[in-house]
């Protein structure tokens, strides 16, 4: 399996894989990141070791506004969608990409505490309301990509807030008295 990421990263002009037919998303790619890491630390490998330089080169020059937050998308051969800060999308890369780009990852993490946090939760704009899964409107997503943000960053005061609020939530949609689904 990491021949086959090693020569997709490698058939890329920028190193990150679409996600869809001709879109590239930074979040979909710390997997790309991740195994090629995983990869290289095991076995030592070469080719995994620099291509997963190109992909960290690339979401460095690529997929990093210049204020620090991740971009989210960009078209396979043209340019990148730019976007409003993202809670999902920053809260994710830092997330999952803490192990392979400490560097940026804490810069988008002390952004996304700083700017979008309000009483411990995080401030969410429309793209944060959609719900990667199923495209409905849902803050969870976004809500958990901050939680794995803190919890990864170390931050485990803003990760139980969040989770409180999502007992609050459930607890709130059921009736009184009815045992919670686990």
């Amino acid at each position: 399996m990491s021949e086959a990421v090693v020569r997709n990263v490698n058939e890329s002009y920028i190193g990150l894989q679409p996600c869809e037919p001709s879109w590239l998303y930074s979040i979909c790619n710390t997997f790309t990141l991740n195994s090629l890491l995983l990869h290289h630390r095991l076995h030592n490998n070469p080719a995994a070791r620099d291509s997963l330089e190109f992909v960290m080169k690339s979401y460095e020059s690529e997929f990093l506004n210049p204020d620090g937050h991740y971009i989210v998308y960009r078209e396979k051969r043209g340019p990148a969608m730019v976007t409003a800060p993202s809670v999902l999308t920053d809260g994710y890369l830092v997330g999952f990409g803490n192990a392979a780009m400490p560097n940026t990852v804490q810069r988008a993490w002390l952004l996304l505490r700083n700017k979008m946090v309000d009483k411990g939760l995080p401030k969410l704009k429309w793209p944060d309301k959609v719900d990667l899964g199923n495209y409905k409107r849902h803050s969870g997503f976004s809500r958990i990509a901050f939680q794995v943000a803190a919890r990864e960053m170390g931050d485990y005061k803003i990760a139980r807030e969040i989770e409180g609020c999502f007992m609050e939530e459930e607890q709130s949609q059921h009736e009184p008295g009815a045992p919670l689904q686990s």
